[in-house]
């Protein structure tokens, strides 16, 4: 944000108390064109993709650590760079047979939790190389790879492309993810964005992939991060300095759980018309983030059916929660269109793949299995907030 847009925010007056000036930079969603404190990492980065500067394929890499850490905002902001610097003003409109001869890399970004096939994946590079619009259904895998190779085949040095959120439950993992690109490996290079750590992930000391760590955030780089974002949200003092060092020392360097936590803060502030958070709101939104904790993004992934059920479920009140059955029942006389066998269903996949936890609980007669009493592993009280578009 510019000098001039925060001197006109401290202009703005009101005969109401006023909270929230902006929520976008309040969202663990939000990436800023600039990250904070993450310049190390930065360097690393431009240490391998340095080669693609001189016309030069750039090594595979593995960008890897904990949620929260910036990894995505790094990299997205980066790709965002080299694209923006890279290409002259005057390169040609690109084409669905790319006949332009431009000698610059493309930088393409792809979140693995909106392209989890071959066919999606294949997609939503061509649909980033090309202007002319790529058909999402009517066509198969065969199609999309060819109109890919076609694509890729006029230019000179090739592309760099980001996947991220590789290795999660729903998304593919690194050794598929190498198999899937591996017949356009000639004229691509590839930038793997991942938790886990590379040993986990399948690549071995003897790979040819290059790794990367990404640490958690220090305290200080932390409610630095914080402090700007809030400036950009929020009035002025409506959150003191100790309160944001509370908030970071709380967080453990995981910017995701930071914000999320302060972003459930204001809503309980918003409840009460108060135009600054208290100390007991601060602990609401603490205890609103379970530790561990998966991240928004993952939720927003989920295929329809399963957010829809998901959203039930944040509404329901604690005694619906104490089994799955009751929880079934309570949803399905929602008025929701899925029968109550689809809605169990989708429970219990919601639990398999971590975004809930089913905890036994003992029962009055020890007769058969004990009930499940079910657990939110994210925080639940962002999902129907409007910021993030949940209905």
């Amino acid at each position: 944000m510019n000098i001039d847009e925060r001197i006109a925010r401290r202009r703005q007056t009101s005969s109401q108390p006023q909270l929230v000036l902006d929520y976008e930079p309040l969202s663990p969603l939000f990436h800023p064109r600039e990250p904070i404190g993450r310049g190390s990492l930065l360097e690393q980065l431009l240490d391998q993709l340095e080669p693609a500067l001189l016309g030069r394929h750039p090594s595979d890499l593995y960008v890897w650590g904990p949620k929260g850490s910036g990894k995505t905002a790094v990299v997205k902001a980066l790709f965002r760079a080299f694209n923006r610097t890279i290409k002259p003003e005057t390169e040609p409109i690109h084409t669905t047979t790319r006949v332009d001869s431009v000698s610059v890399f493309d930088f393409v970004y792809i979140d693995a939790r909106t392209a989890k096939t071959r066919f999606a994946l294949y997609r939503a590079i061509l649909d980033r190389l090309i202007d002319e619009s790529v058909p999402t259904q009517g066509v198969g895998t065969a199609w999309v790879q060819e109109k890919l190779e076609a694509a890729l085949a006029p230019t000179k040095n090739g592309v760099v492309v980001a996947v991220d959120h590789v290795g999660e439950p729903e998304t593919q993992s690194i050794l598929q993810l190498q198999e899937i690109l591996q017949p356009l490996q000639s004229d691509l290079s590839v930038v793997l964005i991942g938790a886990e750590t590379p040993e986990s992930a399948g690549v071995d000391g003897e790979s040819v992939i290059n790794t990367i760590e990404c640490t958690p955030y220090q305290t200080h780089d932390l409610v630095e991060i914080l402090t700007g974002r809030l400036s950009d949200s929020l009035v002025r003092n409506a959150v003191s300095h100790d309160q944001l060092r509370e908030v970071a020392e709380w967080a453990d360097g995981d910017v995701h759980d930071a914000l999320s936590a302060l972003f459930t803060a204001v809503i309980e502030a918003e409840q009460t018309d108060s135009d600054y958070i208290t100390d007991n709101q601060l602990q609401t939104g603490f205890k609103s983030v379970p530790r561990p904790c998966v991240p928004l993004g993952r939720v927003l992934a989920l295929p329809k059916s399963q957010l829809l059920v998901l959203n039930q479920l944040t509404q329901l009140p604690e005694q619906a929660l104490t089994s799955v059955g009751r929880a079934t029942e309570s949803i399905a006389k929602r008025d929701i269109d899925l029968s109550e066998g689809t809605i169990k269903r989708l429970i219990y996949e919601l639990s398999e793949s971590g975004i809930t936890e089913r905890i036994p609980t003992e029962r009055d007669v020890q007769v058969g299995r004990s009930p499940s009493r079910i657990e939110l592993r994210f925080p639940y009280k962002l999902l129907s907030h409007r910021e993030f578009g949940s209905k």
